[in-house]
């Protein structure tokens, strides 16, 4: 089944300090995972350094399987309606990959907003979450 990375998870996965490293770590992954750059973006930012990342795409192991400009539209229709939640920019990203492969699981930490979140269809997502 295939699965994508959101940012939560892949700082779990780098970082020895996070709450949710043994999680992901201990998750059965499928290489290569689906990506966007905004999550890489953002977890090279918190991680300090994109070196894991990049060497994960020069592994195969992560793949950016999204480009914004194609699904613009839709990106903005998405966050008009998920407004009142104030989502940035890489959960609109996240949220078309998973609209965008329906069978796909997401894995991330953000509990709190991906399980409220829904494709433009209405449709909730597949996601893999840390333990509570």
């Amino acid at each position: 089944m295939p699965q994508i990375a959101d940012t939560g998870f892949l700082v779990a996965y780098w970082s020895k300090r996070d709450t949710h490293h043994l999680w992901a770590r201990g998750l059965s992954v499928t290489a290569p995972l689906r990506t966007c750059e905004a999550v890489l973006t953002e977890a090279a930012y918190l991680l300090g350094t994109p070196k894991p990342l990049l060497q994960m795409l020069a592994d195969g192991d992560l793949t950016v399987a999204f480009q914004a400009e194609t699904h613009a539209t839709d990106l903005l229709r998405w966050l008009s309606k998920f407004a009142d939640l104030d989502p940035g920019f890489t959960d609109a990203c996240v949220v078309k990959l998973g609209e965008l492969h329906p069978r796909a699981e997401i894995l991330t930490t953000d509990r709190s907003d991906f399980t409220t979140y829904r494709t433009l269809t209405g449709k909730p997502l597949r996601c893999i979450f840390p333990p509570v």
